[in-house]
């Protein structure tokens, strides 16, 4: 996405060897690569991409909605206790149900 400076992205690569999520941590390389991408910076990140008109061109945002832009939800948002920050494994069924109250959602992985 080019969001990252080409040294970020090259240290990250070389110093993590491709397992960003299961950190070893004796790898102290990595982790601390890692805290300089993840320093609040991925919401800016998610937000530029995400409103880069190839982007909302590719994923079929229609031009009338050219002058929305796109935001990443609240996530302090919770219900029952439950965060909306988790790993869901499909919510695919929700979104289905979506349709039919005419609603559009975008569901990415």
């Amino acid at each position: 996405m080019a969001l990252l400076s080409d040294a970020i992205y090259k240290s990250v690569k070389e110093n993590c060897n491709g397992e960003y999520l299961e950190v070893d941590p004796n790898n102290s390389l990595c982790i601390r690569d890692l805290q300089v991408v993840d320093k609040d910076d991925n919401y800016l990140y998610s937000y530029i991409w995400a409103n880069k008109r190839d982007v909302r061109e590719a994923l079929h945002v229609r031009e009338e909605f050219s002058d929305i832009e796109w935001v990443r939800c609240n996530d302090s948002l919770r219900f029952n206790s439950t965060s909306y920050t988790q790993n869901v494994l499909t919510s695919v069924g929700y979104h289905r149900r979506l349709a039919d109250k005419h609603c559009r959602a975008l569901i990415y992985r």
